[in-house]
């Protein structure tokens, strides 16, 4: 089965090396010094779309090695619109058990169809006892029903939450990964994740792409404004207002 098939039939794949050990040893200070500066409550979930300002995530973003894992299962032509950093930790260092209720990213997103591929991108190892992903094979085929949740320790932007009577839960893979490897799922693939009870934290960096016959919408749910660049192949469609690739010194 081909790397296309398996994504195709799941809405994932699950573990990918991709940076070598030098690259993820610079990561690891990148986002330490990053980390440092904006401080662990900002860390968490508040970087989001900084890659036009910050010279290591736009050249994460535009890998390409990451360009060419994304290009295998989803097509030629890309356009990258947005990063978001999620640090979880323990209870210990932050106050709180954070968690990521089950969720499906696209339906949030403001994109019709609601499609789009998202790169989870190991900064430190994952693994269940820090809370890795957990992700239900084969349920990016349709749209679920979302409520919100009333807890304040989930962590997603809007609260949003699909009931866990909806969905057969016992199936859930989780996503384990050594720093410097990634997994890929779909927009549409239901996932979450369980708090971090380990001492460990557990860092990662999601890459969002879509293709460009994909229109950008309204959505009052929608808490990011997209940066969309073409960073693969051709754009034949101009729906979307592309921002220039940024320039570093």
């Amino acid at each position: 089965m081909t790397r296309h098939e398996q994504y195709e039939r799941d809405g994932f794949i699950p573990c990918i090396d991709m940076l070598t050990a030098e690259e993820t040893a610079q990561l690891r200070v990148d986002f330490d010094a990053l980390e440092a500066d904006m401080g662990k409550e900002v860390s968490q979930i508040g970087i989001i779309s900084r890659e036009h300002e910050l010279e290591f995530l736009w050249r994460l973003a535009t890998h390409p090695k990451i360009l060419d894992a994304v290009v295998s299962v989803y097509g030629e032509d890309l356009l990258m619109i947005g990063t978001h950093v999620f640090c979880k930790y323990s209870a210990e260092a932050v106050g709180k058990s954070a968690y990521v209720a089950w969720h499906q990213d696209v339906t949030y997103w403001g994109l019709r169809p609601p499609k789009a591929i998202s790169v989870w991108l190991a900064i430190d190892d994952v693994d269940e006892e820090n809370g890795a992903m957990l992700v239900i094979p084969c349920t990016h085929t349709q749209a679920c029903e979302h409520g919100k949740s009333d807890d304040d320790e989930n962590l997603l932007s809007v609260n949003q939450a699909i009931d866990d009577g909806a969905l057969d839960v016992d199936t859930a893979v989780p996503i384990i990964l050594k720093a410097g490897q990634l997994s890929l799922h779909d927009g549409l693939l239901v996932h979450g994740s369980r708090p971090n009870h380990s001492g460990r934290r557990r860092a990662g960096l999601t890459i969002r792409y879509t293709t460009p016959d994909v229109v950008p919408v309204q959505d009052s749910n929608k808490r990011v404004d997209w940066q969309p660049v073409l960073v693969h192949g051709e754009d034949r469609y101009g729906n979307w207002s592309l921002k220039p690739a940024p320039v570093f010194g």
